[in-house]
């Protein structure tokens, strides 16, 4: 059964989850330095597919279009859907030089939070190509939740009761999570 893995950047580097992709395998959780050893997984045939938590195809100027519809899709969640920042804030080492440069391209400044995953976003664009594109694929997680749900989760994910919420919606696919 093919093997398929979810990422998400930490401070560590990224946290997979690893499992078969009719949810049947054992799930593993690790946490590798950097995005080689997932893209040579994936180049090698070894990882089906990865689906990532950090944007891909990242816009010139301007909002991308699956962002603005993520963000409707989930309703009452949709501030946790950002806008990608644009292409030229990559090389940007500090705060106020990332909003100046996102001011200049766009005419809005970026989020801290939009800055403080640049490293993970830089280090992705880095390494993506057409081919891997087919393999390595951008999600957003709680539009990943809407879809197994059936409908946009009730509580924040800090909410007492958003994990719980969640880990439902993901045991639904995957039963040993």
């Amino acid at each position: 059964m093919p093997i398929v893995v979810g990422l998400d950047g930490c401070h560590a580097g990224w946290v997979q989850v690893i499992t078969s992709s009719d949810g049947q395998g054992k799930t593993q959780v690790i946490v590798v330095p950097d995005i080689a050893a997932v893209i040579s997984n994936l180049d090698s045939g070894r990882v089906a597919t990865a689906a990532i938590d950090i944007p891909i195809g990242l816009p010139d100027s301007g909002s991308r279009r699956c962002d603005i519809e993520a963000r409707k899709m989930i309703g009452d969640r949709r501030s946790s859907v950002f806008p990608a920042p644009a292409r030229g804030l990559l090389g940007a080492e500090t705060y106020e030089d990332a909003a100046t440069r996102s001011r200049d391209i766009s005419g809005n400044g970026i989020s801290k939070q939009a800055f403080a995953i640049l490293p993970k976003i830089r280090e992705v664009d880095f390494v993506m190509t057409p081919e891997r594109q087919q393999h390595l694929v951008e999600v957003h997680p709680e539009v990943s939740f809407t879809v197994l749900a059936g409908a946009p989760m009730a509580h924040h994910k800090s909410n007492p009761q958003g994990p719980a919420e969640r880990l439902a919606a993901l045991r639904r696919v995957f039963p040993d999570v």
